[in-house]
């Protein structure tokens, strides 16, 4: 069996699309887990209404705690073998659950964004899950993707709800730690809606929370890439990645703030070997906020 977890917060307008089309699907042995989050719209009357029509489906109403604990309140509730996460403003095709494969520990598909697909090449990954997670690029959260449900609970497995975004990544490669095998499928049958009215994914991003993400993120690429020979390349690209990110939008923070300093000159040595190769436009900028932090 498999647990569908779907975090619900105040998307009376889209719910009943995602959950007609969870009903819809071919792959029938599921059980359904609505949490509603605290919802001050209908989106809690709506999930009462349809978990009366369909007995796979099992409704908790809980005091808002955001994404991260919704979904960690899902993990503690299901009972199947198998746990996948849908959002309550997207929707899934009618073979969405038959497209995933049980021959592995972490099964991948891809996705339509806004209507455009996005899908990857079939494979088999038996060795490295985390770093071969990272470096095809399986970076997206943890919909369209099918996970153990022991392999999470054994590792405890869970969202970090001290990070407002990026907290959902960090699941995913948590996981693929623990992982022993990874089964890429071809198919795309995961409907990625984005709206800018404030659903599920609505956080304000300061500059804070984007530095503490990418310090976690950075702290779990140590553990799990070190092991492989390609890891420091990884790392390094992750590294000028987040660097470019944050010093592009917040440079009048960064000059403020020591923390942020000790952060890039410890992985400065890196990124000085390819800013040139991927900083081509913007090198003067970046060379310039160096500079003035003192760094070089």
């Amino acid at each position: 069996m498999i647990s569908i977890i779907v975090p619900v917060y105040n998307v009376e307008k889209y719910l009943r699309k995602c959950l007609d089309s969870i009903l819809s699907q071919t792959y029938s042995d599921f059980e359904l887990l609505l949490i509603d989050d605290g919802s001050k719209d209908q989106s809690g009357v709506i999930c009462d209404e349809y978990a009366v029509k369909d007995s796979r489906i099992r409704v908790f109403h809980k005091e808002n705690g955001g994404v991260s604990s919704a979904r960690n309140f899902g993990i503690e509730q299901a009972k199947g073998e198998w746990i996948t996460f849908i959002d309550s403003d997207d929707w899934v095709d009618a073979d969405y659950l038959a497209n995933f494969t049980m021959d592995s520990d972490l099964c991948v598909q891809g996705n339509i964004v806004n209507g455009t697909k996005y899908s990857y090449e079939p494979k088999m990954f038996m060795q490295d899950i985390a770093a071969n997670y990272l470096l095809n690029h399986y970076m997206y959260g943890p919909y369209c993707k099918l996970f153990k449900a022991a392999i999470i609970h054994s590792n405890n497995v869970k969202f970090d709800r001290t990070l407002a975004f990026g907290e959902d990544i960090l699941f995913c490669i948590n996981y693929a730690m623990s992982c022993s095998s990874m089964q890429v499928v071809c198919e795309s049958g995961y409907h990625y809606e984005m709206y800018h009215d404030g659903c599920l994914t609505a956080a304000s991003r300061d500059y804070t929370q984007s530095y503490n993400m990418y310090l976690k993120h950075l702290q779990i690429f140590e553990k799990c890439l070190y092991s492989v020979s390609y890891g420091k390349r990884l790392m390094r690209r992750y590294t000028f990645l987040a660097f470019s990110e944050l010093i592009e939008g917040h440079f009048a923070f960064l000059m403020r703030n020591q923390e942020y300093h000790y952060f890039y000159r410890k992985y400065l040595i890196w990124l000085d070997k390819i800013v040139l190769r991927f900083f081509v436009r913007k090198g003067a900028l970046y060379y310039r906020c160096l500079f003035r932090m003192n760094l070089i």
